[in-house]
């Protein structure tokens, strides 16, 4: 009969405390839906753009923050001002050349 009682006892005080661990472990409840209102800064505002690759006639279209566009036209003019540069190297180096002879 002790035996009984004491699994009884046992079998009552786990699930007591597994009742008691899975009110405590509930899940809260989410908030409200948030709304943000206000104007996008023109930097993060999403502009997409119709491009043909070389060698295709199907456009693709690309879309970019006008940042990104920005950072792109910028860095395209660095390298087109460095293309430049080498062109205007080249000669004066070929042009050296030709007069040493």
């Amino acid at each position: 009969m002790r035996f009984g009682f004491a699994v009884a006892f046992a079998l009552a005080f786990s699930t007591n405390a597994q009742a008691h661990a899975m009110v405590q472990a509930a899940p809260q409840e989410p908030p409200g839906d948030v709304v943000v209102t206000g104007k996008i800064p023109d930097a993060n505002k999403r502009v997409c753009k119709q491009t043909g690759a070389t060698g295709s006639i199907i456009p693709k279209r690309e879309c970019r923050t006008k940042g990104e566009w920005e950072e792109l036209r910028q860095r395209s003019i660095a390298a087109l001002e460095r293309l430049k540069a080498d062109q205007q190297s080249d000669r004066h180096t070929k042009a050296m050349l030709e007069n040493r002879d």
